[in-house]
């Protein structure tokens, strides 16, 4: 089985079983990528691929942990600017705090809104 196919299972399995809890829905697929020493084009084209198809299910992609050589070819390939730099974060925690601020803003209605409408 290939990654794109293990990463894209493993999605589908956290949204059933969220499903069948009855919690919040899945909103980012945080990838650790600290054991990835290496990357190779057909490596980016995946992790691209899986990109689009979460765009496409409403959910976002977030990396941790890249190291330095994975960095210069995701950059000299574009995907850092396809993807976006504020969804690469350097540790998990960072990832789980930048997600889990979004959450919390923007879901909020914005009290100029709210302003308006009384």
């Amino acid at each position: 089985m290939t990654w794109k196919r293990k990463i894209l299972r493993w999605i589908d399995e956290e949204e059933d079983r969220l499903k069948s809890s009855g919690e919040c829905s899945l909103q980012y697929v945080i990838l650790d990528m600290s054991t990835v020493g290496n990357i190779d084009t057909s490596g980016i084209s995946m992790l691209d691929e899986v990109k689009e198809i979460l765009h496409r299910r409403d959910l976002k992609l977030v990396l941790a942990n890249p190291v330095a050589e994975v960095m210069k070819k995701h950059d000299k390939a574009k995907f850092i600017e396809n993807l976006g730099q504020e969804w690469i974060h350097l540790t998990a925690g960072d990832v789980v705090a930048a997600c889990n601020f979004m959450l919390h803003t923007c879901n909020k209605p914005s009290p100029m809104k709210e302003e308006s409408e009384q």
